[in-house]
């Protein structure tokens, strides 16, 4: 545990590290509207990068017990562990080599990425609000995705589809 937990209002939450001390935080609260998926500014997944992608998919796994979780399906595809519900990808855990030991350049730590209608307007908006663009909006096969800064320095992800 890093802090928590914390009470507020609409729920508590608690911010804590895995064992190769990637930070994650946890929510208790009313979750929205499923529809809330889709509008602009909401979570459209987040990505674990990590040195081991099976190892982390075992500890998130327990912490939150996916397998007792009937509507999430957890599979591991091309070094990768993802995690879907929802008729969508939720997370997607990436290890950091495929063959022999894993990289030890990864640093572990979680990406988020967020739903945006324009992920150009959305980059100059960041940096008018005093955020950076740490990538340029380009197209990917998921859509058109730049790579941002708040204020603060926090890095994340902005995509359009």
């Amino acid at each position: 545990m890093v802090m928590g937990p914390l009470a507020f209002d609409a729920g508590r939450l608690a911010l804590a590290a895995d064992p190769d001390g990637a930070a994650f935080g946890v929510w208790q609260g009313r979750p929205g509207p499923a529809s809330d998926l889709e509008r602009p500014g909401a979570l459209a997944w987040s990505e674990l990068r990590t040195a081991d992608a099976f190892a982390a998919a075992l500890f998130y796994g327990a912490v939150f017990g996916w397998d007792q979780a009937s509507d999430l399906d957890v599979a591991f595809e091309h070094e990768r562990v993802l995690l879907r519900g929802a008729g969508r990808t939720l997370a997607s855990l990436n290890g950091g080599g495929s063959q022999g030991a894993p990289d030890p350049r990864v640093r572990p730590r979680w990406h988020v990425f967020f739903t945006v209608a324009d992920a150009d307007a959305t980059a100059a908006r960041a940096v008018t609000l005093g955020g950076t663009v740490a990538a340029a909006a380009h197209d990917s096969p998921v859509g058109r995705v730049a790579q941002l800064r708040d204020r603060e320095g926090g890095l994340f992800w902005v995509v359009a589809t």
